[in-house]
């Protein structure tokens, strides 16, 4: 910081730049210092030397936000970007502040130009057609419909009826949860958009990553404690009172850790998304151990222990877990022991890796060479100097007593 407020001083002694180039750096060391009124006249004296161009109007966008005029940010902000939206930089920057979600159609273009510039075969999420503000505001006063948030990481919908402190109180643990994931596989450059909805006509359903859209849809019942007990129990009644009450506080944001973290496997290897089929069970393996609750993780394994006595379900080839995962089956019985096995076959390949980083690393490398079209047996000895025969041998061993025990890796 000493050396920005160093460079400021000399340049603010040397003004008026006789480069005009020289503003929009000056200018933007101003704003993210908070030194909004040495910016304005900066960019009064820019206006006068320049025409109208896109920098000054996403400058000029920067400032308006900074100050908390966000009519007047969201107006140079959209003549900013009908002149050039391809300033990846300063879009991905301005599209962090809450308010851009005030308007819709703004929202969804800079989003769709962004996730486009990252993500290959991106489905872009639709724009809206344009409404007088009075009208958008009269619709979500008398329709109570969706609202938009962000805090540049995560782009939040509340479905109709979704009391807006939701937003935050969702968005503080999104971004928890994304902290911790992303310390292990990788950071991002576009947002992560989540769909927060009523559960109704859902079922259990508490969180779903939807490939498709590359969006999360997170539903009531993630705060419904009651009905998660009861999600709970229907699968596995054996737990004594202390494990039931830790489960119940711990599974839903399990779920929505694992749903998030396989959106942004896809989004750093997007061939993962468009083959899903050859690592399906790479990536839920994966999701499920940087969801990161021992508890969830015992409860799967007590579940599919339970299955695989009862001959309800039954370990799966690879092949055959991809199947499941890319497909869907609907017994919970079949999904939890495919999930609790994707976990254990994971697990096994992270723990000869040395530590839960690099193994995570080298998990994402494996995920990347299949879905590229490696043949795993090279791609497995390429990463983890192991044979498939060995692998396949090795966690089936593992296996046996972590299923026995209910008792989850320890890293």
């Amino acid at each position: 910081m000493n050396e920005v407020n160093v460079i400021i001083s000399d340049a603010m002694s040397s003004r008026p730049f006789t480069d005009p180039e020289a503003y929009p750096i000056y200018i933007t060391l101003l704003l993210m210092t908070d030194r909004t009124a040495d910016a304005r006249n900066a960019l009064d004296e820019w206006k006068n030397r320049v025409a109208e161009r896109s920098m000054l109007c996403y400058l000029e966008a920067l400032y308006f936000f900074k100050t908390g005029d966000n009519q007047h940010a969201l107006e140079w902000l959209r003549k900013g970007f009908q002149m050039n939206p391809n300033r990846i930089g300063i879009l991905q920057f301005l599209a962090g502040f809450p308010a851009l979600g005030d308007d819709p159609r703004l929202f969804a273009e800079v989003n769709n130009r962004l996730a486009a510039a990252s993500l290959p075969g991106y489905s872009e999420i639709p724009v809206p057609e344009s409404l007088p503000a009075t009208a958008v505001a009269a619709a979500a006063s008398s329709q109570g419909s969706s609202e938009i948030s962000g805090d540049g990481k995560f782009q939040i919908t509340l479905g109709p009826g979704i009391d807006s402190s939701a937003r935050n109180i969702l968005g503080s643990e999104l971004a928890k949860m994304y902290e911790r994931i992303a310390s292990r596989i990788g950071t991002l450059t576009v947002p992560i958009f989540i769909n927060f909805i009523s559960a109704e006509g859902l079922g259990p359903t508490i969180a779903l990553y939807e490939s498709a859209n590359m969006a999360v849809t997170v539903t009531t019942v993630y705060y419904d404690g009651e009905m998660i007990r009861n999600i709970i129990l229907a699968n596995f009644d054996a737990l004594g009172d202390d494990e039931l009450g830790t489960l119940i506080e711990e599974l839903p944001g399990h779920l929505l850790a694992g749903e998030v973290t396989r959106l942004i496997i896809q989004i750093l290897i997007p061939e993962a998304k468009t083959n899903r089929t050859a690592t399906a069970w790479m990536q839920h393996g994966l999701a499920e151990i940087l969801a990161a609750s021992s508890m969830a993780q015992r409860y799967r394994m007590l579940v599919a222990q339970k299955s695989l006595n009862s001959e309800v379900a039954k370990l799966a080839s690879s092949n055959m877990l991809n199947s499941i995962f890319s497909e869907g089956y609907t017994s919970p019985a079949v999904f939890e022991t495919a999930t609790a096995q994707a976990y254990l076959m994971t697990a096994f390949l992270i723990k000869r890796s040395g530590s839960l980083e690099k193994g995570c690393r080298d998990m994402m490398r494996l995920i990347e060479l299949v879905s590229k079209g490696g043949a795993f047996a090279d791609a497995l000895n390429q990463t983890f100097k192991i044979s498939e025969a060995d692998f396949d041998k090795g966690w089936k061993e593992s296996a046996y007593w972590a299923l026995k025990q209910g008792a989850p890796y320890e890293w």
